[in-house]
């Protein structure tokens, strides 16, 4: 349908230029094969749906005239573009060069292309041989190759920092695919600088996923700085315009907050650096300082330091003496001199000594005795302390719980009292002062304290209630002698003494056994002594039906 439509057109405009005169006259023989000569750019952007292209005609042929072009794209994927007319009747083409607007209505993929006559489009025009149909001539197109890639801009900010210039700007590029404008990511940025007549890369950059970048320069010169944007396979270079910082100015500079911390023998003592800004002050890396210490009326260099990205400087001095300290700036092209205030370190204290303690401890009843020693360790010398606060303490639970405090005497002595009947662990523990580190003893667990005991037992042969008594003794029980011991008898649910008599040598007792008929129930009882609360025996039941005292 378009050939037929195109054929009828290229008819109608050939006859009309014919009667109008404007067709020229064919200087040659005519033939069934007309060749165009196309030379097209070596390379273009693009930057929408049309690429715009001035291609040259070698020899504008007289042999056609119309003829439809169509740029075609070399590998894989093909692309085409959409197809375009071009004739005699042009005056660009005839003078050996026309524009033409390559329309890629699913957009131009990157890549080189070459131009073609669109596929079953003959050669237009009255020149053919005589007896030679359109549909059996043909056009032989040949053209060089353009390099097609996507259009990118750069834009640059540049600015005066106290660490250098700051350079930032942003790096786009034609998207094909969306037909918009979107960041170029991962573009290769040259930050240059004019140097006389000479654009030099002080830095290359990437951009981010935004197109963005940035660099920090350390760079004290006035001048031109631009960003170029390295081409790639598929996006042409791009170069921005130029951005203008002045000469880095001398600034006053200064250093704040001056603090010295002392750690036993060693100071280190820190600062921030600043330079003027203009408005104000503001921290600076890449200052050197010298840390000074004040020796008579004089001020001796002790140190060194950079200031680092915040402007912090740090520097350590090893003396146990008190000491006055500041830091001091020297004059440079960048910045002015300047000293900070002076701090004043006190003199290391006296380092603690570390201290030892024993512990004994032992029962008496329910009293327990603690004693010990607390001593100052040099090396491999021991030496009592007198006046030293030691605390007693037991455990309770995880924790210790202090239950006397009491002064060393001398020698570094201790002897503490506590009142307890249940078995407890105790310690001694020594509290850090100036002088003496903390320490403690060991821990030593003492036993509860004993308790009288009585046990009973009947003899039907000899018709005897018996028994044995132990009392507390020093740390244990001992049988005791005179231990006044009362046999008792279960009567209504009441417990009546029946017999009444004391412990011999071996601490045993004996009664007759009262007479009963049926069953009885008897207990020994020791009325409290040696400290121990009273006991009684287990009961000891006695059935009979016959007894004889």
């Amino acid at each position: 349908m378009k050939q037929g439509i195109l054929r009828g057109a290229a008819a109608l405009l050939t006859a009309a230029l014919a009667a109008a005169g404007a067709m020229p006259a064919a200087a040659a023989a005519p033939t069934a094969t007309c060749t165009l000569d196309l030379k097209l750019p070596p390379t273009a952007a693009i930057s929408s749906s049309t690429v715009p292209l001035t291609v040259g005609v070698a020899n504008p042929v007289a042999c056609i005239s119309l003829a439809d072009l169509e740029l075609v794209r070399q590998g894989s994927p093909a692309v085409v573009s959409d197809s375009t007319m071009i004739g005699m009747y042009l005056d660009d083409y005839t003078r050996g060069a026309f524009t033409w607007d390559a329309l890629f209505m699913d957009g131009a993929v990157p890549g080189k292309y070459t131009a073609r006559a669109q596929p079953g489009w003959s050669p237009h025009g009255p020149w053919l041989p005589e007896g030679v149909d359109y549909e059996d001539a043909s056009l032989d197109v040949r053209s060089t190759a353009v390099d097609l890639r996507l259009a990118s801009a750069a834009k640059i900010k540049a600015a005066r920092t106290p660490a250098g210039v700051r350079v930032s700007g942003t790096v786009t590029r034609y998207d094909h695919v969306d037909d918009e404008t979107i960041g170029w990511k991962g573009a290769t940025v040259d930050v240059q600088r004019l140097v006389g007549r000479v654009w030099t890369t002080s830095r290359t950059v990437t951009t981010d996923s935004g197109g963005t970048f940035s660099a920090t320069i350390a760079d004290d010169a006035g001048g031109s700085w631009r960003a170029v944007a390295r081409e790639s396979s598929t996006v042409w270079s791009a170069t921005s315009g130029t951005a203008k910082v002045a000469a880095r100015q001398v600034l006053p500079a200064k250093v704040v907050s001056p603090q010295a911390v002392r750690s036993g023998g060693k100071i280190t003592v820190t600062g921030y650096a600043e330079t003027s800004v203009g408005t104000g002050y503001a921290r600076t890396s890449g200052v050197a300082a010298t840390l000074q210490r004040k020796s008579g009326s004089r001020w001796v260099d002790v140190g060194k330091a950079t200031s680092t990205t915040n402007g912090r400087l740090t520097a350590t001095v090893t003396t146990s003496k008190a000491v006055t300290l500041r830091w001091r700036i020297a004059a440079t092209p960048r910045h002015h001199a300047a000293v900070s205030t002076s701090v004043k370190v006190a003199k290391a204290p006296v380092p603690a000594s570390p201290t030892k303690v024993t512990l004994t401890a032992k029962r008496s009843g329910s009293t327990i005795t603690a004693t010990g020693k607390v001593t100052r360790v040099k090396g491999a010398q021991l030496t009592g302390v007198s006046g030293v606060k030691v605390r007693l303490q037991k455990r309770s639970g995880a924790s210790w719980k202090t239950v006397r405090t009491v002064t060393s005497g001398k020698g570094g002595k201790l002897s503490a009292t506590y009142t307890s009947t249940s078995k407890v662990s105790l310690r001694w523990y020594v509290p850090a002062t100036k002088a003496l580190k903390s320490s403690k003893s060991t821990t030593r667990t003492v036993a509860a304290r004993p308790v009288t005991t009585v046990s009973i037992s009947h003899n039907s042969d000899q018709n005897r209630i018996s028994g044995v008594v132990r009392v507390p003794k020093g740390s244990g029980t001992a049988a005791v002698k005179g231990v006044v011991v009362k046999l008792e008898q279960r009567v209504g649910g009441k417990w009546r003494t029946v017999a009444t008599v004391k412990t011999d040598a071996k601490g045993k007792v004996s009664a007759k056994t009262p007479k009963v008929q049926g069953l009885a129930s008897f207990r020994w009882k020791v009325p409290a002594t040696h400290g121990s609360k009273a006991v009684t025996s287990k009961v000891l039941d006695i059935l009979s039906f016959s007894i004889f005292a």
